[in-house]
């Protein structure tokens, strides 16, 4: 059995605590021989662990107790849970490997990025966390993740139907991704144009996808057209006012929040709206429609992610019904829709958040100051989950 160590010894036997210390999860601070702070504090980790006195010293039990755990490596893989899971989880974050969170839980993200930094410290990228990979964790020569270098965004202007034509495009991406999920799905149908459309705006394909299918309803057709959600406090504001009688003869909508208590009627009885499916939407638009048009796609959001008519202009659309035909063509157009509009909101700090995948900007920035959080980390969530389905 080795001699007894403590703080201020130096050698090989210090190296060899090290590297156990290493193995079961506890950082000694660098494999160096060195038996100083950092040593200590592991060593009073591991007695703690394993019942013994606390008293950073390395003598016969502890020794003992090592060759015992030892002869059983602490390997992490997925599935795995627990303290020791949080620690190497933080050790790949400290490092630049990121394991979509660290929570204690073994799943895809962390077995993606411990493959990462496998592949980067010259060990067989496997996944699995056995003793070889705990040690090279916590040895001073450490390769941390490369920096990655930002996709720069493309100097094109106008709108994206302007500069990319949907038509030369195949909408399925030509590697597709396994598993299931919306992202999964968001992909595996859309992910060719996304990695054209990501190329013109100097985004992560992975990035846009994830966006998409955390702002997105899933489908952007039917069999009546273009999703679409008739809200009557925006036909209201867009024609209603100017006349009133007619209105309230036909569409209601609570006072106190308008956007609620939404009912409709020809000359029947009021039908409550949004209960009908896409039938009942279709309905209560083909009825405003014959009032006035251009007000009533106005009032409606359309295609996959629900983008208000209202905002025609702001997508390059000549008119409400241009925007309302171009939408009814092709899901494809809707896409380019939905990132003409994060392309023109809030300047270019949207983008810019998806560019440099800070979820939580993009999230308060589309959706607002009250989940923003939530929505981000269903966003974060969804990106690694395609990066360890590709």
């Amino acid at each position: 059995m080795p001699k007894t160590i403590k703080r201020g010894d130096r050698g090989a036997d210090v190296e060899r605590w090290q590297t156990i210390l290493a193995s079961q999860g506890f950082d000694p601070n660098g494999i160096d021989g060195i038996f100083g702070n950092g040593t200590v504090r592991a060593t009073r980790e591991f007695q703690r662990r394993h019942g013994l006195s606390a008293d950073g010293v390395v003598g016969r039990k502890t020794w003992g107790a090592a060759d015992t755990a030892t002869g059983e490596p602490h390997t992490l893989k997925r599935g795995s849970r627990g303290e020791s899971v949080v620690k190497w989880q933080r050790l790949l974050d400290s490092n630049g490997f990121d394991p979509n969170g660290v929570d204690g839980v073994f799943g895809a993200g962390t077995e993606r990025a411990t493959k990462d930094f496998q592949r980067a410290n010259g060990l067989t990228a496997s996944g699995v966390v056995d003793s070889k990979t705990w040690s090279k964790g916590f040895g001073a020569d450490v390769v941390a993740a490369p920096p990655q270098p930002k996709p720069k965004a493309k100097k094109g202007s106008g709108p994206l139907r302007t500069r990319v034509d949907v038509s030369k495009i195949e909408l399925e991406p030509a590697v597709k991704a396994s598993g299931s999920g919306g992202v999964i799905t968001a992909w595996n149908r859309y992910g060719g144009l996304l990695t054209a459309l990501s190329d013109e705006l100097g985004i992560d394909p992975d990035a846009a996808a994830a966006v998409l299918a955390i702002e997105s309803g899933g489908t952007g057709m039917t069999e009546h057209g273009p999703v679409i959600r008739f809200e009557n406090h925006q036909f209201w504001d867009h024609w209603g006012k100017r006349h009133p009688e007619t209105f309230k003869a036909h569409f209601q909508y609570s006072g106190s929040k308008r956007w609620q208590g939404h009912k409709w009627r020809d000359r029947g009885d009021w039908a409550t709206c949004h209960r009908s499916g896409q039938k009942g939407e279709w309905q209560v638009f083909g009825y405003a429609r014959k009032l006035d048009e251009d007000a009533a796609i106005q009032s409606c959001s359309i295609g996959l992610a629900q983008i208000m008519g209202f905002h025609y202009r702001r997508m390059g659309f000549e008119s409400p019904r241009q925007m309302l035909d171009a939408y009814a063509r092709s899901e494809a157009d809707q896409i380019l829709g939905f990132f003409d509009f994060v392309a023109t909101s809030s300047g270019d700090r949207l983008l810019t958040a998806i560019r440099e995948k800070d979820w939580y900007t993009f999230a308060k920035g589309y959706n607002g100051a009250g989940k923003y959080k939530d929505y981000g980390d269903k966003m974060k969530a969804a990106y690694n989950q395609l990066r360890a389905a590709k």
